[in-house]
């Protein structure tokens, strides 16, 4: 999956298996001037729901408990890192064909589990989905 976030971009791996979501991203920021290293990784586990409105149409719904770990180094030296904890929603649409699918949404993840601007991270994303 891609995931489009403020100041950069993302890309992942979720395995679904019996509504349980697995997944990792690996994101990263822009870089300017003053920044060398800008990027971060999560992992998370949660629920994933689809719900077929017509044959090849479907509905997604996403929760998610995980951890992301993020480090900016600044040339000539120095750095800040960031590790926290999150809760995250996601709904989706999508459309399958056969075994494939590609589905788009939009997440928001609550960090610290503070239910307020200030601590929501948030992004478009679009997958492709492969089923065996």
């Amino acid at each position: 999956q891609y995931n489009a976030i403020e100041n950069g971009w993302g890309i992942g791996i979720d395995y679904v298996v019996s509504n349980v979501l697995f997944g990792y991203d690996y994101l990263f920021g822009k870089t300017n001037d003053y920044v060398n290293t800008n990027n971060g990784m999560e992992i998370y586990l949660g629920g994933n729901y689809r719900y077929r409105i017509i044959e090849n149409l479907y509905v997604e719904g996403r929760a998610m408990i995980g951890y992301y770990y993020w480090k900016t180094e600044f040339k000539g030296g120095g750095d800040d890192s960031a590790n926290k904890v999150f809760l995250g929603f996601s709904p989706r649409v999508g459309l399958q064909f056969g075994k494939w699918a590609i589905s788009a949404g939009y997440r928001w993840d609550y960090v610290d589990f503070k239910f307020d601007k200030e601590h929501c991270l948030d992004r478009f994303n679009i997958g492709l989905t492969f089923g065996l």
